[in-house]
């Protein structure tokens, strides 16, 4: 199956977007593997047609842990 080209690129999620559960927001495409503090996940940027990866966190994961994960992926050049 091709994908469809990108609308546009995809910088940061819309305030709009982060009130929105996850899958209203993305198309979830198939699972790339485990992380440190999650799943991993293929899927579209349903507005933009970006594809990207998403990591789901459980929520009764280590705050602390969690909050060191969003640092490094923060520091992660993915362009």
């Amino acid at each position: 199956m091709e994908l469809p080209a990108p609308r546009s690129k995809l910088k940061n999620l819309s305030e709009n977007s982060l009130t929105k559960q996850p899958e209203e927001v993305f198309d979830v495409q198939e699972k790339l593997g485990e992380g440190s503090c999650g799943s991993v996940y293929k899927a579209m940027h349903k507005e933009s047609g970006q594809v990207v990866a998403i990591k789901q966190v459980p929520v009764e994961s280590d705050l602390q842990e969690i909050i060191k994960e969003i640092s490094i992926m923060q520091q992660c050049n993915s362009t």
